[in-house]
């Protein structure tokens, strides 16, 4: 499989890249659209219009995640001459930390679990290949609690500008690699397609 087009696709960094920042720009008109959904009642969809844009929003935005962080490390294998691929697992908090990147704050590390919880749930199927990977008790360990036990706040924002922050960061670290690689600058030319 090294030589195939599937192992080398699995290790390319510019491929992680091309589809985080696809999803990124997904996930950006979703959330552009939320408060002035189109009327889908046209294509027959009766519930929420807003609601389905809202999920779409967080598929993208969890996917666009996953995909930058796998884009930092295949970028940092590359250069190594590391071969191995990054890590088949939808565990971005695990895979923020195989990436070297900043360390997070508990509620930047709230919202890498969320995004672990959603690509989970959003993968190619309707449920998770396995339900041991249920992640909202690790999400309630990372939201304030009274003295007693009980959970008194509620969970961090995670818009626009809370994700595109995460995003910014591993995007940054998967430049610099690249930068390394090449010599120099390389974003100019990634990003013309």
């Amino acid at each position: 499989m090294e030589g195939s087009v599937e192992g080398l696709r699995a290790r390319a960094p510019v491929h992680f890249w091309n589809f985080a920042s696809r999803a990124r720009v997904c996930a950006w008109t979703l959330w552009n659209a939320i408060d002035d959904p189109p009327d889908a009642s046209v294509i027959g969809f009766r519930p929420s219009t807003a609601g389905a844009l809202h999920h779409g929003w967080q598929r993208e935005r969890s996917f666009a995640l996953e995909s930058i962080v796998k884009a930092a490390i295949a970028a940092q294998r590359q250069i190594a001459q590391d071969k191995r691929p990054p890590s088949k697992t939808h565990d971005v908090e695990t895979l923020w930390g195989e990436a070297k990147l900043p360390k997070l704050n508990r509620d930047d590390k709230w919202r890498l679990r969320k995004t672990s919880q959603l690509m989970d749930w959003e993968g190619r199927y309707a449920t998770p290949a396995s339900l041991k990977k249920d992640r909202s008790q690790s999400l309630e360990t990372l939201l304030p609690r009274h003295m007693n036990g009980w959970i008194v706040g509620s969970s961090p924002p995670f818009g626009w500008d809370e994700f595109d922050r995460l995003y910014q960061v591993a995007e940054q670290s998967f430049f610099h690699s690249q930068a390394q690689l090449s010599g120099g600058p390389l974003r100019d030319g990634l990003d013309k397609r």
